[in-house]
């Protein structure tokens, strides 16, 4: 169980989709609120959640960063290995605002607004859920390129001042 304020949390709703996503359904225990959440777990190390509040995503990053391995940022994971960034939510945490329209045939992503038809449809969350999470490693992606170029932007004016570059074949070629 997770615990935010005096509600605790809990799920017995858990759906692998291929090897790739795994779904969790949260839903508050022993209360009359009948509110519940999804979490989505990429195999890209991205999650993406719906409904649930930064208390319980929080508690939910800090309690898988268990099983994470420990490398630098500036190493990306292919979609087939094991997760190896830290889990920063700080970093990449953006929050969309949703609205569920059951009257809606299907959903819609624009300009920042999220139209959904059946919260409590997971394909539907899934589906949005798969781009949200590709733009967080996009972001990745591009704070690694960032480094790079900072760490490199020097190395053209070293070449024209000097007529060479004062690295390693090896370094010069990483």
């Amino acid at each position: 169980s997770l615990k935010r304020e005096d509600i605790r949390y809990k799920s017995t709703y858990l759906t692998l989709y291929s090897d790739e996503v795994v779904h969790v359904l949260l839903y508050p225990e022993n209360s009359s609120d009948s509110h519940y959440g999804h979490a989505f777990f990429f195999s890209s190390c991205a999650a993406v959640f719906w409904g649930l509040p930064s208390s319980i995503r929080r508690q939910l990053l800090k309690e898988l960063s268990k099983f994470q391995e420990r490398s630098t940022l500036g190493t990306i994971p292919s979609t087939r290995t094991k997760c190896i960034l830290p889990l920063v939510m700080e970093e990449f945490d953006h929050e969309f605002n949703y609205t569920v329209d059951n009257n809606r045939k299907s959903a819609s992503f624009r300009n920042d607004a999220i139209r959904l038809s059946d919260f409590s449809d997971p394909v539907q969350l899934l589906a949005l859920s798969y781009g949200l999470a590709q733009s967080v490693h996009l972001l990745l992606f591009e704070e690694v390129i960032d480094k790079l170029v900072k760490r490199t932007r020097t190395l053209p004016d070293e070449l024209a001042r000097d007529g060479r570059i004062q690295l390693s074949q090896r370094d010069l070629k990483r």
